[in-house]
């Protein structure tokens, strides 16, 4: 499962919907909450990015995009402004599984004086709140400026999860983190979101994804591999091939299959080389691919 978006097929000022978010910008949202907009104002990469109000609460979701079990992981890039007098703010990143009832989320508070970052569970079916750890980065290091924001989450019923912030947006090394254990109904996985506070101050959102294959990294620098080829090997494996990109130490290769109507069975497998043989599949079945490089 490989979920991503850049903003860049929108247009400035624009309410950014669920039809027009996929295209160029990558993987359409089921659900946008209404006042974010595309906004050329700053962009992490490229020239767009999503701007989310001050006066208004509001979310951009994968509702019922993610599935199975085990670790999931997401990242978003954020700009959030420093508040003044008796302002605060926040901007969360969230996994969810079935119905939302179980919440994992990587919490930024910004306060005109100090800042935080949370790992959060939610357990709707119980309305239990649990705060599993916190870490507090200084308010300089994350205002006015991109940063980048990273989570990671298990839905097993002793489940685990971690949180990275990274002052410097590119790094691979986080200024502060957060983790924690707890139980917790093992349901199936099913969203993955980012959502605002209100009232707080104007933030910005760009290259928000999801996945279940390791950590996101940083998105700038890397260009999509070019040259892919896929040969037929045998009834039931291609063989993949494409060029390596630089500063990328791995790919993700997705696969989707036609069931004679729509495109499904989407998998990702992550590959540190530039070949990969795709076995077990079902004969005369058609097949279709895309790399993407990561760090």
């Amino acid at each position: 499962m490989l979920l991503e978006n850049s903003f860049e097929g929108g247009t400035h000022g624009v309410a950014i919907t669920p039809a027009n978010s996929g295209g160029t910008s990558g993987d359409a949202f089921t659900q946008v909450n209404p006042a974010i907009t595309y906004s050329n104002v700053r962009a992490a990469h490229g020239t767009l990015s999503a701007e989310f109000p001050a006066d208004t609460s509001a979310e951009l979701s994968w509702q019922g995009k993610l599935s199975g079990s085990g670790d999931r992981y997401a990242r978003a890039y954020m700009w959030l402004d420093q508040p003044t007098g008796d302002g605060y703010h926040g901007l969360f990143l969230t996994l969810a599984t079935t119905n939302r009832t179980i919440h994992w989320a990587a919490r930024i508070w910004i306060f005109p004086s100090y800042a935080s970052l949370e790992l959060y569970h939610y357990n709707s079916s119980t309305g239990i709140s649990s705060y599993l750890d916190t870490a507090y980065p200084s308010v300089a290091a994350i205002t006015k400026k991109w940063i980048r924001l990273e989570l990671r989450a298990n839905n097993a019923a002793a489940g685990s999860g971690e949180a990275r912030l990274f002052a410097d947006p590119e790094s691979t090394t986080p200024a502060v983190t957060a983790s924690g254990t707890i139980t917790q109904t093992a349901l199936a996985w099913d969203d993955a979101f980012v959502s605002n506070t209100s009232p707080g101050m104007r933030s910005w959102v760009d290259d928000f994804k999801a996945s279940d294959v390791g950590w996101p990294g940083p998105a700038a620098g890397l260009v999509p591999p070019t040259g892919l080829t896929a040969t037929p090997a045998s009834a039931s494996q291609i063989n993949l091939a494409w060029d390596s990109v630089p500063l990328a130490t791995a790919y993700d290769v997705q696969r989707q299959r036609w069931d004679g109507t729509a495109w499904t069975g989407e998998q990702t497998t992550r590959v540190q080389a530039i070949t990969y043989a795709d076995t077990g599949l079902a004969a005369a079945t058609r097949y279709r691919y895309r790399v993407r490089s990561v760090t």
